[in-house]
């Protein structure tokens, strides 16, 4: 998405109604699905049990639930109708959780509840609590979610479970069970309070039900009389059934029990046929409302007569079938239109897996007071915790991060964790050993490791306290704590080949420690680090405790405990939440490296930046305040984005982590320097006026009377200015006085960056070998004069001392700049294909949040209008009324060259509550004149805003008294088109558009400033007038952009350009663009594509990209005078529908990019019977990128005017 302007407002729209048709519902459906291929089918069968299903992997038919977006669609849908829309929601959830896994038999016995739910109740105005939240798939699809579940519970995707960031209509977050009444009473008294008449349901399972605070709650609700309504899910599984190698056992428990006597008593069967025989008599409606209400009514509730629930305090209705539509429907009906029923209960029974016999499960929970219960008493019970540390899909709710800290920290507890599943049978075996006090064992979730197991599957006791070394090597030690040990042992694997031989150690035991194995450990190595899938205060706080008390820390050790960040990790792959948390491998063995001084190997083996799941902010896996991740070139369009410049003086690179154990300062390069060492050699570097008075002083010195040679000399003593000059002077076990030159003597197969491939160190030898110099800074000439010659016999030896090869995996100096050594780019696309979809001209262009393909698009008037994108190869055109704009707000907004409308985003709830957003520079309403641009704002320094609106607490300049709070970047000039590459939410690019001779692309981070005015792109400005005065160079830290491109380098006759911002492109219509951001200029019709490279590194490459028009477009496209190619006009913006297809929006009509073959441009990644990406809601085996949640976001733009 994208905003620009100065003012915004916020309108509420009528809501997008999706119209509701009378389907009747038929008795089998069979229709084969397009695009997934086989013989595959999935079909409804009804027969008197209800609907089933016959599913083998094709995408059902859906028509009804297709027309389905939001509860509101429900309303006027009949129960024939509902009955149909529970059949495809079914088929729905079975096809959905057959791609990506989840909930499955929990959501198909709610089916038929979820809908009645929503059909009867106004949502969300009306709360559905759902207790622990496995059964919450149907209420997500119906909800507003549809489109994007085949994302739950992958990585950045939606949750598995009600989530109130999420939806509105999540009304409580669930993760574990038997919350749902009390949340659902809280909620009902805080309305009564309110005033306000809106219903609160709580859904809760028999098996939830058995816990106390399930029964507090009601007891509470019984005394309070407030109105809630409880739903009882029953589905026979009420007590924790006994697993056996053949399965789950009969479940057994009083409650249990006393349910299936009430649901089976002849005398209740007897009574309740009764009722409806005289119901029946009466006829008439009162034989429609009595036989669905009497019949259930709190007089039939048992055998025996009376209700355990009425005890409580609630009005009991049930028992009710839950897979009968008209019965529930009717009921909750009743019971809403009730004026004050305080509490109800209604029990409800289902079967788990309803009408997918694959589908059974029988899960439930346990719960204890550990402490009083069981610790303080010292009662031998024996913990089992599953779903021990990350858990991929399931989430932060079922994230097993705080056993360790909260278990260990009680006195008389065993805490210990297997490494792998055989060592889980032995821990087995020593709780069930264990008589005298509790304990505890946590095991991961998913498959073992592959392991031999004990023999006949039984494990042995182990000896309590006693862990187990597993590699012997030396210096450094890594102990491991439960399944990271396996990781430890990976990170051992990493470090052989740096000849590092580490020991790796398997603690076993939290509580008690081996306080043996870990003396030896730090008796016999210099570094310890302890790893495990847990939280801060967990076993690496308590071996750090020992070691502090026993001394051991008074010494040269070097500790480090890794453990999870202190945040909640969003679920995802395991890879991705284990590359999150910085667990990996890799960074096991990055730390070990950079512990050892070897920071330029920690570097290239960690130089990851991604993204903190659910946070949104980028995290860095880094060395301290070192945060380089890619080569620097000389190319502007390929700058690094977190760049730290560190000197061989100030050095202070210590771990491999940013999470809190060590300190990480901001990635900002600071300013140039001064001759000699000045940016036309160096256009980034970090020496101040003090460095470079010293290195004048120092090349002054040497009195070097050739011009060659001194050029070379100069170049070398620059290099401990560049921003990379850590890592080329700083090795073990001294200092370098010369960087490491590039030479070409290593491995052949290696590829360098850019220059990096020539043999620089051979230049140096070959220029001043026979030159006489004084102060040389090569080690082992004399003071006095002398030459290269003296020490050296040729190249080959001068280049074993200083050279660093391109097969060392080492960063060299090339006489120009710090390069890698192992990077290639990716391949070119060899052009944009277009197409003309519509000759109106437009500036905006966004997806409708209903996931359709419907777009909005506006114009700089003021105008908004809704519109269709046709189908790819259907030779249709955008399909919109000119004359009936969606909305028209040309009376408000001042149209003029550079002003009017700029931008439209939408609430992500919009089709819920019509919320959206508009920005434009000057309001008629607030100035009738409004002649200049920034004339509606009474400041400068006053953002113009009004409306209801908050500021995040975490904005970098909330306490700043200079800066608005609302500000969260700096230094921008012009702004115009920012856009969020919604697969790394972190990745927010501005287009910005220059003074005089540079556009250039910004990669925005909070709190940064990016340069201007003591800036254009990467240069020094000089600006003609400074009213507000000059900005010194050393106040700022600027952050420089990533991609641009010099105006000289385009439109050479008009003299004029301006970038246009666009998006990174994620469609597959065109494979060969995929991932690459596009932008273009204004007047030169030209456009770019850049690339980072290599990814997750922050560096980027662009390249202008060629573009044609396809030759069968639906509206042919009109062509430079003299030229085959297409004259665009004006570019004004890019735009991106739901597809994620990109467009043009240009003065000359709107263009859609499509497969390049229809250009004739060769792509080897395209299908040549693609016609482009797949409709809104379909699936394509070729298209399995994630779908993020859009954000809305606010982009202020500061205009400093120059006088």
């Amino acid at each position: 998405m994208e905003a620009s302007g100065s003012l915004m407002a916020t309108f509420s729209a009528p809501f997008l109604v999706a119209p509701n048709p009378r389907t009747s519902p038929k008795r089998q459906f069979r229709v084969r699905a397009c695009g997934l291929g086989g013989d595959g089918k999935m079909m409804f069968n009804k027969g008197k049990s209800g609907w089933t299903i016959d599913f083998s992997g094709e995408k059902p038919p859906t028509p009804l639930l297709d027309t389905i977006n939001y509860p509101i669609h429900m309303k006027n849908l009949s129960v024939q109708d509902l009955e149909q829309l529970a059949a495809e929601l079914r088929a729905e959830i079975v096809f959905t959780v057959s791609k990506t896994g989840g909930h499955l038999s929990a959501s198909l016995g709610v089916v038929e509840l979820s809908v009645a739910l929503h059909h009867v109740f106004d949502t969300p105005e009306d709360k559905i609590i759902w207790d622990v939240g496995h059964q919450a798939y149907p209420h997500k699809i119906l909800t507003g979610r549809r489109s994007r579940m085949h994302t739950v519970r992958q990585t950045s995707g939606i949750a598995g479970f009600p989530r109130r960031d999420e939806s509105i209509y999540d009304a409580f977050g669930a993760g574990h069970s038997s919350t749902s009444i009390s949340a659902g009473l809280g909620m009902a008294v805080a309305r009564d309070m309110l005033g306000k008449k809106n219903h609160v349901i709580s859904v809760i399972g028999d098996g939830a039900m058995t816990a106390g605070q399930a029964y507090e709650a009601m007891n509470n609700s019984g005394y309070l009389n407030s109105n809630l309504i409880v739903v009882l899910n029953d589905n026979r599984q009420v007590s924790l059934p006994t697993a056996t190698l053949d399965g789950p056992a009969t479940p057994v428990g009083a409650l249990s029990k006393a349910l299936t006597r009430l649901q089976a008593s002849t005398k209740f069967r007897k009574l309740r046929e009764a009722a409806k025989s005289i119901t029946k008599q009466i006829g008439g409606p009162t034989h429609e409302v009595a036989a669905k209400v009497d019949e259930y009514a709190r007089g039939l509730i048992s055998a025996n007569g009376s209700s355990l629930f009425e005890e409580l305090g609630l009005y009991y209705i049930g028992p009710v079938d839950g897979h009968n539509l008209e019965d529930l429907v009717t009921i909750f009906q009743d019971v809403k239109s009730m004026p004050a029923p305080g509490p109800v209960l209604i029990h409800i029974v289902t079967e788990k897996g309803k009408g997918y016999p694959p589908a059974e499960a029988a899960p439930d929970k346990m719960h204890g007071n550990v402490v009083h219960d069981v610790d303080l008493q010292k009662i031998p019970v024996r913990f089992a915790l599953d779903r021990a540390g990350l858990v991929g899909a399931d989430g932060p709710t079922h994230c097993g991060a705080f056993d360790i800290t909260y278990m260990a920290c009680l006195p008389n507890m065993i805490v210990m964790a297997p490494a792998d599943e055989a060592e889980l049978m032995h821990m087995v075996a020593t709780a069930a050993a264990i008589d005298d006090r509790p304990s505890c064992f946590r095991f991961p979730r998913g498959n073992g490791v592959g392991v031999a197991l004990p023999p006949d599957n039984k494990g042995t006791p182990l000896e309590i306290g006693k862990g187990r070394v597993l590699m012997e090597g030396d210096r450094a030690a890594i102990l491991g704590y439960g399944s990271t040990v396996n990781t430890c042992l990976k990170a051992a694997d990493t470090l052989r080949a740096h000849a590092v031989f580490a020991t790796v150690a398997d603690a076993r035991f939290c509580k008690p420690l081996d306080v043996k194995l870990i003396r030896s450990l730090v008796k016999e190595h210099d570094i310890l680090v302890t790893v495990e899938e847990g939280s801060i205060g967990g076993f690496g706080s308590h071996v750090a405790h020992f070691l502090s008390l026993s001394g051991l820390l008074d010494g040269q050790l070097k500790l480090r405990s890794m453990v999870l960040p202190d945040r909640y990790i969003d679920h995802g792959s395991p890879q991705d939440q284990i590359e999150a948390a910085g667990l990996s491998s890799r960074h096991v063995a990055a730390t070990v490296l950079s512990l050892l001084g070897r920071r330029k190997e920690a570097l290239l083996l960690n130089h990851v930046v991604g993204v903190v799941l659910g946070t949104g902010q980028p995290w860095l896996r880094s060395h301290g305040s070192l945060h380089l991740h890619a080569s620097t070139t000389s190319s502007s369009s390929s700058l690094g984005l977190h760049q730290r410049c560190q000197s061989r003086l100030s050095l202070s690179c210590d771990g491999a982590r940013d999470d809190g154990f060590t300190a990480s300062a901001p990635p900002l390069p600071p300013p140039p320097l001064s001759l000699p060492c000045s940016p036309t050699v160096h256009r980034f570097n970090c020496c101040n006026s003090t460095d470079d008075a010293a290195l004048r002083k120092q090349f002054q010195s040497m009195n070097i009377s050739d011009a060659a040679c001194a050029a070379v000399m100069k170049s070398i003593l620059c290099a401990q200015c560049d921003p990379y000059s850590a890592e080329l002077f700083e090795t073990e076990p001294r200092t370098r006085t010369i960087p490491y030159l590039c030479n070409s003597t290593g491995s052949a197969s290696s590829t360098l960056h850019n220059n990096s491939s020539k043999d620089f160190c051979r230049e140096v030898w070959d220029t001043c070998k026979d030159i006489s110099t004084r102060n040389s800074p090569f080690a082992g000439l004399p003071v006095s004069s002398s030459k290269l010659t003296d020490i050296w016999q040729s190249a080959t030896d001068f280049c074993k001392a200083f050279g660093g090869s391109p097969g060392d995996n080492t960063l060299c100096f090339n006489g120009d700049s710090v390069s890698f050594n192992s990077i290639s780019d990716s391949p070119t696309p060899k052009g944009l294909c277009l197409e003309k979809i519509g000759n109106g001209s437009y500036l905006n262009m966004v997806a409708h949040p209903d996931g359709s393909d419907r777009v909005f698009l506006s114009n700089q008037a003021g105008k908004i209008w809704l519109a269709t994108i046709p189908e790819h190869g259907s030779g249709g055109t955008l399909e919109l009324d000119e004359s009936n704009p969606f909305l028209d707000l040309t009376d408000e907004v001042i149209f003029d060259t550079e002003l009017g409308l700029m931008g439209l985003a939408f609430h992500p709830n919009f089709t819920t509550n019509g919320r959206f957003f508009v920005s434009y520079n000057c309001d008629k309403l607030q100035s009738a004149t409004c002649s200049g641009r920034c004339s509606c704002q009474n400041q400068i320094s006053e953002l113009g805003l009004w409306g209801n609106y908050s500021i995040p607490k975490d904005n970098p300049y909330t306490v700043d008294s200079e800066l608005q709070a609302e500000i969260w970047a700096l230094g921008l000039r012009n702004p115009w088109r920012c856009s969020f590459y919604v697969e790394k939410p972190s990745y927010f690019f501005c287009a910005d558009v220059g003074q005089d001779s540079y556009e250039e692309v910004n990669l925005i981070s909070k709190g940064g400033n990016y340069g201007w005015r003591v800036y254009e792109g990467p240069y020094l400005y000089h600006p003609p007038r400074s009213p507000g005065g000059n900005t010194s160079l050393g106040s700022i830290n600027p952050i420089l952009p990533v991609m641009g491109y010099s105006r000289s380098d385009i439109n050479t006759t008009m003299g004029s350009a301006s970038i246009t911002g666009g998006y990174v492109y994620r469609s597959m219509t065109d494979p060969c663009m995929h991932g690459r951001y596009l932008y273009a200029d204004l007047y030169g019709g030209a456009m770019w594509a850049g690339i980072e490279v290599p990814e997750n590194s922050g560096n980027y490459t662009s390249t202008m990209i060629p573009f044609n028009c396809a030759k069968n477009s639906p509206i042919p496209c009109d062509t430079v005078p003299g030229s085959p190619f297409p004259s665009l006009g004006f570019i004004y913006s890019f735009g991106e529908d739901n597809r994620k297809d990109v467009f043009l929006l240009t003065s000359e009509g709107v263009y859609r990019i499509v497969p390049p073959s229809r250009c004739n441009y060769a792509c080897p990644k395209v299908n040549t019977t693609d016609t482009g990406s797949p409709a809104p809601g379909q699936s394509s085996s070729a298209c399995q990128l994630e779908i993020l949640p859009r954000r809305l976001v606010l982009i202020l733009v500061m205009f400093l005017l120059l006088w």
